[in-house]
């Protein structure tokens, strides 16, 4: 009489148990990991949007203008960073001017003068939603509005009004005194 031979390998039941292993594991994980990855973007548009912030207040220490035109003139109602332009903004409440941010911040002296001391910020990137963020310079000269540095958030859309004291929706940002 021969043994039998065991033949190595999983069972039907072995290879359904693995894969359900698997399958509980991953629906644990993935809420887990997603919402990990949603906060490090917030923290990334928080940390930039303060970035940009200071930038804007030494640029305005330095110069003693506002960026809201060549020598600031009030021609520009709001900055732009690099990025998609948001699906909604209310910075731009009536068509009014736009310029690049890094304008001002990099490469001043057009605008800001002799005591233009920068550069202030080496680059002025996409949020982490690929968007531009926002500054609303507009609020400098306009009484009734707030100078806003901001992010559409992750639905691409700006929230917050010039005149909101708080951010509204998703947004993601800072309010400049």
């Amino acid at each position: 009489m021969g043994m039998k031979k065991k033949e190595s390998g999983f069972t039907l039941i072995e290879m359904i148990v693995t894969v359900a292993i698997i399958a509980s594991l991953a629906a644990i994980l993935v809420p887990i990991v997603s919402s990990e990855l949603a906060d490090t973007a917030e923290s990334r548009a928080i940390g930039d949007a303060q970035r940009i912030g200071t930038a804007v207040t030494q640029y305005i220490k330095d110069t003693r203008i506002f960026p809201t035109g060549p020598g600031g003139d009030n021609t520009v109602e709001f900055l732009i960073s690099l990025g998609n332009a948001p699906g909604a903004n209310p910075m731009a409440d009536d068509a009014g001017a736009q310029d690049q941010l890094l304008n001002f911040l990099t490469d001043g002296l057009a605008n800001g003068g002799a005591l233009w001391n920068g550069p202030y910020l080496q680059e002025a990137s996409a949020d982490p939603w690929g968007n531009q963020f926002v500054v609303n310079v507009n609020g400098y000269y306009d009484a009734t509005e707030y100078v806003w540095v901001i992010s559409a958030g992750p639905d691409g859309d700006i929230d917050t009004d010039p005149t909101d004291t708080t951010l509204q929706g998703d947004d993601i940002g800072i309010l400049l005194d």
